[in-house]
């Protein structure tokens, strides 16, 4: 019953599993422990069982097999083991930037990015800006983004004679796309249409059946493997089909 008593709980608080292990399960939020002790081993459109995850220095595939807190890792060469996560870093702590502002391992919890000088591989955990206003500059990547309702342009380097400034959202038919290679810079455009990227305009997104190549294109947001428009599943995976009771 969504009645608003789980509002500003954990995720892992709000949907308590309830099949026991060894039991019948379609999906992993169904396992007690689910996410943190026990996993679903359905995959495809099969039904599964509830299965204990693997405790910290236990081989395994990937981090799915792993329990809460843990990942599945190794040096090259050798066996995959179940391995603590690195804890997330604090403002202030020196972080990865080489991989971009999101992958160096600060709290996004607390709106931290890792921001390194260009060039420079070695970044700082920072704070992320939200307060750009209209036509001021922005820059996704340097953590600087716009105040709600505006939109904020792609782009990985910044031209200073047209920098990226926060906006409305590019209406049909408008252009989206400008410059090329690494110099492009993409506004996102109003809802139910995408940025066309032969025409540099936007276009209304597919219906279901329709071919794609991107998740974007579609209007319910999911370009499956086949090329093809469909509806999102549930469980991040075109091929589990619809949710089924398992005995």
């Amino acid at each position: 019953v969504f009645d608003g008593s789980a509002r500003g709980l954990p995720c892992g608080d709000v949907v308590i599993g309830q099949v026991a292990e060894g039991d019948g399960c379609f999906s992993d939020p169904e396992c007690q422990g689910a996410g943190v002790s026990h996993r679903c081993s359905a995959s495809g459109s099969q039904c599964g069982t509830c299965i204990l995850l693997s405790e910290e220095g236990v081989a395994c595939e990937g981090d799915d097999d792993c329990r809460g807190g843990l990942t599945c890792a190794g040096e090259e060469d050798s066996p995959q083991v179940c391995t603590p996560v690195e804890p997330m870093l604090a403002a202030g702590a020196a972080c990865n930037g080489e991989e971009g502002p999101l992958d160096g391992n600060c709290d996004m919890w607390k709106d931290l990015i890792c921001l390194a000088e260009e060039g420079e591989s070695e970044g700082t955990c920072t704070e992320a800006s939200f307060d750009a206003q209209e036509g001021e500059f922005c820059f996704l990547f340097g953590g600087v983004f716009c105040v709600d309702g505006l939109v904020c342009p792609v782009t990985f380097m910044p031209d200073e004679d047209n920098p990226p400034t926060c906006r409305n959202p590019v209406e049909a038919g408008e252009t989206c796309l400008e410059g090329e290679g690494f110099a492009f810079m993409m506004t996102p455009c109003v809802s139910g249409f995408y940025c066309h990227e032969e025409s540099g305009t936007c276009a209304a997104q597919k219906p279901n059946g329709a071919s794609c190549e991107e998740d974007g294109e579609c209007a319910e947001g999911s370009c499956g493997d086949a090329g093809v428009c469909g509806a999102r599943s549930l469980f991040g995976d075109d091929e589990r089909g619809d949710y089924q009771q398992c005995p």
